[in-house]
């Protein structure tokens, strides 16, 4: 599960740049050296992350194992809360153990700092599993940002409050203090030059809007349309919604104010998009804002008008073309939609333009597009989650999120992210009661789920509730895929009689009929495959693997294509073919990596232990990969899947290892490979340059 090196971080590669704020930062850095939670507290437009993200940045060395970003604001869902730490270490939730356990057993003797940013909306969820990893895990510690505290024993709060606008500043700038700093570089970016007899009035813009940074920048943007004097004239006089000033704090009223001119600024295409883009979650690219914004309504093309918004620092847009919008600047956009009455009509075109994206993914996922749509959704999983809480919210969208959560399938079994989906598919299951096609797609998704889990009772559940729905609605295509989960099960039980009737039950209605080449099934051949190697029959079982490994070629398919790669190898093994077996395995390795599809890697990487001795590598090698191997298994939380096949194999492969290079030599081995990142263990199993190599395990052991 370590996808990433444990010395990494997923900071992004340039800290954000920071004007006037160096006493803060100074203030935090020293905190978070004293104390191991550290809360950056005030309302919206304070600029907690812009800072929490600098001070994070100059800390990198003082953390061994890393500084970690989670980015919490896209969220609706206290639930995904462990999943959204989890996502951020890189980390394929495949246990079917609870979401906390799996963070504290990798954290908990790991040197690091967690950024948490954006806790106030889920506050008590966030402040929950902060307690859990500082209770569980000594080395790590946390800085947060939020407009409210943790409320945690162990908490330091400081207060960001606004910039100062009196005192020290810059050359020409007469002592306006940071604010006025700020201000002038801001417009600088805007292409306004302010000389020295404009700062009066720009000290003044600063003062009444309490140097509250991003009402600055906002102001700043502003100064290519808006002279001066007329900023100046203007500020005071905010749009105004059905809210009251009573309702907010005065600074918030400031910020609300600095909305609103802002707002006024914007041509009606322009205020139109901002409101309509709230309902975007984390990000969004130039395509979904086309789809989901555009009706035909718009003045203006939306890739022009994204443009300006920039332009106005309304947006913000990445590296990678992708736009963001901060919270306050959503919030605001998300008050004029419910004003204009479009707040449901459009997160329904938000939701269907991700249920659209699910099918395309869907459709394209047993062919050649396999990599390109696990990045896309994986780029796309904070719109997916907002649409799939809107959706289970109401009650007349239910079907259409069931529909949804049954679409991403492939996302939940093939691409990491198991233990969420569960999740998912339970909600969905709870509000979506009558059975369907859509619902037994979703029963068998979760016992699929929870067969990689090692969960076999719920597997068996999900799946014989399936079968039985299937059959009330007169859906044989249910009826099979169920009984092939009941195959699995039976599979990783070691009931190999069982196992073997129930996926060749499968097996022939494929064989009956190729259209019904439903992805649910095709496993079934490899999974019967499987069964008739454990049964002692390895001839019978490579034809079937061979004709799906050409299906896969024709098509292009990758992942299940993997998986047959790994199972040819243990029948290989089994026919003593070792060279045939290794290779298929270092095929099946490259294929998996860009899936970060951790079990299979790491079941790849124990038959590759069991292999190496008898294709003349030295011993220590393979205690190297079990250690790699051993590591992640524990993360995962069922070593060897539960089953007995594959644990006696392990079994047999530790005792020969052992008995060859003595008990020291095997442990120094064993305990080199568990240091190495997932990235370098796969490197060492294919001995690819730049990874660690044989000749140091054999300096290792000889010292």
């Amino acid at each position: 599960m370590r996808w990433l090196d444990r010395h990494e971080g997923n900071l992004p590669h340039q800290a954000p740049e920071l004007i006037g704020r160096s006493e803060i930062c100074a203030r935090v850095a020293r905190a978070i050296g004293q104390s191991r939670l550290v809360t950056l507290h005030g309302p919206g437009g304070m600029g907690k992350t812009s800072i929490a993200l600098h001070v994070a940045d100059a800390l990198r060395q003082d953390f061994p194992d890393g500084v970690w970003l989670v980015q919490l604001s896209a969220l609706d869902n206290s639930a995904v809360v462990p999943s959204a730490v989890i996502e951020a270490f890189a980390l394929a939730d495949v246990s079917a153990r609870p979401e906390r356990d799996v963070l504290t057993e990798y954290l908990h003797q790991r040197t690091l700092l967690l950024v948490l940013d954006t806790c106030e909306h889920l506050q008590p969820a966030i402040a929950d599993v902060a307690r859990t990893l500082l209770d569980a895990a000594p080395g790590v510690r946390i800085l947060a940002t939020s407009r409210v505290p943790l409320d945690l024993e162990a908490e330091h709060l400081i207060t960001i409050e606004p910039m100062r606008t009196e005192g020290t500043a810059g050359a020409g700038q007469r002592g306006g203090g940071e604010a006025l700093e700020l201000f002038v570089a801001r417009a600088r970016q805007a292409g306004v030059h302010l000389d020295p007899s404009s700062m009066p009035a720009a000290q003044e813009v600063c003062r009444r809007l309490d140097g509250i940074p991003l009402a600055l920048e906002l102001a700043a943007a502003s100064l290519p349309h808006l002279p001066l004097q007329e900023l100046l004239a203007q500020i005071g006089h905010g749009g105004s919604l059905s809210t009251t000033d009573r309702d907010v704090t005065h600074r918030h009223h400031t910020l609300h104010t600095a909305f609103g001119w802002s707002h006024r600024l914007c041509v009606p295409s322009e205020r139109l998009l901002w409101a309509r883009l709230s309902v975007f979650a984390g990000g969004f690219d130039v395509g979904a804002a086309q789809e989901v914004c555009d009706d035909g309504y718009l003045a203006m093309p939306v890739a022009e008008v994204l443009g300006e918004l920039v332009r106005k620092s309304i947006l913000r847009q990445n590296a990678d073309g992708r736009f963001e919008m901060l919270d306050t600047v959503r919030d605001y956009g998300a008050m004029w939609l419910r004003e204009l009455g479009e707040h449901d009509a459009f997160h329904r075109r938000h939701r269907d333009y991700y249920l659209h994206l699910a099918r395309q993914g869907e459709g394209a996922w047993s062919g050649a597009g396999q990599v390109h749509w696990f990045q896309r959704m994986r780029a796309e999983l904070s719109n997916v989650r907002a649409a799939v809480d809107w959706s289970l919210a109401h009650p007349e969208e239910a079907a259409a999120g069931l529909e949804l959560v049954s679409s991403l399938w492939w996302l939940w079994v093939a691409c990491g992210f198991s233990a969420e989906g569960r999740l998912h598919l339970q909600h969905a299951l709870k509000v979506n009661t009558t059975p369907s096609a859509t619902r037994c797609a979703v029963l068998w998704t979760e016992a699929y789920l929870a067969n990689a889990q090692g969960d076999l009772s719920r597997a068996r559940a999900a799946a014989t509730l399936c079968r039985q729905e299937a059959i009330a609605i007169g859906y044989p295509e249910g009826v099979v895929v169920a009984t092939k989960m009941l195959g699995t099960a039976a599979l990783l039980a070691g009931d190999l009689e069982l196992a073997g009737h129930q996926l060749g039950q499968a097996l022939e209605y494929l064989r009956g009929d190729p259209r019904h080449l439903n992805p649910g099934l095709l496993p079934a051949v490899v999974e019967l495959a499987l069964s008739l190697i454990m049964r002692g029959r390895p001839q019978t079982a490579l034809p079937l693997l061979d004709e799906c490994l050409r299906h896969c070629q024709a098509t292009g398919e990758l992942w299940l294509r993997s998986y047959a790669l790994y199972v040819r190898a243990i029948g290989c093994r089994a026919l003593e073919r070792i060279d045939d077996a290794i290779d298929a395995l270092h095929a099946a390795l490259r294929i998996k990596r860009h899936f970060r599809d951790v079990l299979g890697i790491v079941l790849c990487m124990e038959a590759l232990s069991q292999l190496v001795i008898q294709a003349g590598h030295p011993p220590s090698t393979a205690a190297v990969l079990q250690g790699a191997a051993d590591v992640s298994w524990r993360e995962y939380g069922l070593p060897m899947m539960g089953s007995p096949y594959f644990a006696d194999d392990h079994a047999r492969c530790t005792e020969a290892v052992k008995n060859l290079i003595g008990e020291q030599a095997y442990q120094r081995a064993f305990t080199f490979g568990a240091s190495l990142s997932l990235t370098d263990g796969i490197g060492y199993a294919l001995g690819e340059a730049g990874a660690p190599a044989a000749v140091d395990v054999l300096d290792l052991i000889a010292r």
